[in-house]
């Protein structure tokens, strides 16, 4: 029930995102006790997080952090936790994959900046993804050192920052020198298909932003010359 119940409630929340406004809040709630609870699916808990992410769009600037603070903390919880203990077990593999597709798929759908004649109010209010990702930054590159020789772990990871970047766009400029440096650490030790897709959609959005080109001049310098290093 709990798959055709996510499942349901992820296309009402896709299809019918404005109408479902009066009923965010409940259903938020409900959708964290699901999550609270331990018993759903792993895949039904990362679905559910699609809709957490419409939902929460809706709400006004000033409710989202509690909301945040109570689904999303768990998540870097746990892997803060796996990281600090280096725990390299199958079972801290899987629990890190599950906990980087949750965020990547918050990341998502987390947008309060709607492009509808019903916008909700307090569009000047710093972007949610943002300020997850101010904070928990230094959670993926610790991610990326502990698990550099698990190609699922990386792609998982890489995903959760491409949907960040494509959602914040320009807004993602704070993070950027980050980023960098979290791409360069991984494909100097092990160049991967994700690392080059995320490098590429960050010089796609910023390479004509004046303050961030000699940035991204240097991470495709950087790719270029250790391609060049892996040739010889």
């Amino acid at each position: 029930m709990s798959a055709q119940a996510t499942l349901g409630l992820k296309e009402l929340c896709c299809v019918c995102q404005l109408q479902m406004k009066p009923y965010a809040e409940p259903l938020l709630n409900a959708c964290q006790s699901s999550l609270a609870s331990g018993q759903m699916k792993n895949s039904d808990c990362v679905r559910l997080m699609y809709s957490i992410g419409k939902l929460m769009s809706l709400l006004p600037a000033a409710n989202i952090p509690n909301y945040l603070d109570i689904i999303v903390s768990p998540c870097f919880e746990e892997l803060q936790a796996i990281c600090q203990s280096e725990s390299r077990t199958p079972a801290a593999r899987v629990r890190t994959i599950f906990r980087l597709n949750m965020i990547s798929t918050l990341f998502s759908s987390l947008n309060t900046d709607l492009d509808e004649d019903d916008q909700i109010e307090d569009l000047e209010n710093v972007q949610p993804v943002l300020i997850v990702m101010q904070k928990t930054m230094p959670i993926f590159r610790q991610i990326a050192e502990l698990w550099v020789e698990e190609l699922d772990v990386l792609e998982t990871a890489c995903t959760a920052l491409q949907h960040a970047i494509v959602n914040l766009k320009s807004s993602f400029r704070p993070m950027l020198q980050d980023l960098c440096c979290f791409i360069v650490a991984i494909f100097q030790t092990r160049c991967c298909a994700p690392t080059l897709e995320i490098s590429k959609t960050a010089i796609v959005i910023f390479y004509k932003d004046e303050g961030c080109k000699s940035l991204m001049q240097q991470l495709m310098v950087e790719f270029v010359l250790h391609s060049f290093k892996l040739f010889e």
